[in-house]
């Protein structure tokens, strides 16, 4: 997870593949787990608790990262 400038430290979370985890990213990902839309970079990175599902938990773990800066999303 990284907010500024160098390459990203994870591209997991990442769904519009700017190099940073932003508000952008949440809204992509309620489009992909709520309206089956596929992001810019993919399905793969909206899998962000590695389950193999694209569930409202990959909501609450992207939330808590990018507003909370808490938890740990899978690589």
């Amino acid at each position: 997870y990284q907010t500024s400038g160098g390459p990203p430290a994870t591209t997991r979370g990442d769904l519009n593949n700017d190099g940073f985890l932003t508000p952008a990213d949440v809204v992509l990902e309620l489009n992909l787990i709520f309206l089956g839309q596929v992001p810019p970079a993919g399905t793969a990175e909206g899998d962000v608790n590695c389950d193999g599902l694209y569930t409202p938990a990959d909501v609450v773990l992207l939330l808590n990262k990018v507003f909370l800066n808490s938890g740990n999303l899978c690589t």
